[in-house]
């Protein structure tokens, strides 16, 4: 029997100041990457490097936890401008 492959995508966002960053003036830049199944629409993994990372890290372990929809996220209308707002950039 042969294993079955799903195909991923790899969404690297970053080098750049989120809009969160920018309004408050801070400048920083940050890498995000998200790892999205394509065959069933849900985010595998994530890697956040940028201030308060904390507070966006913890919305994709839940929804990894629970299965929501890379689409879900993105279509969810998140609080702007916030740190999880750059979260619907990162899983479309």
């Amino acid at each position: 029997m042969k294993d079955k492959i799903h195909e991923f995508d790899a969404v690297i966002v970053g080098s750049g100041t989120s809009a969160y960053c920018a309004a408050d003036g801070l400048r920083k830049a940050g890498r995000k990457i998200a790892i999205i199944d394509n065959a069933i629409n849900e985010i595998l993994g994530a890697h956040i490097a940028r201030h308060n990372a904390s507070e966006a890290i913890n919305i994709l372990a839940l929804a990894m936890k629970h299965h929501i929809k890379a689409a879900d996220l993105a279509d969810f209308m998140w609080a702007y401008p916030t740190i999880t707002s750059d979260l619907k950039y990162m899983v479309k």
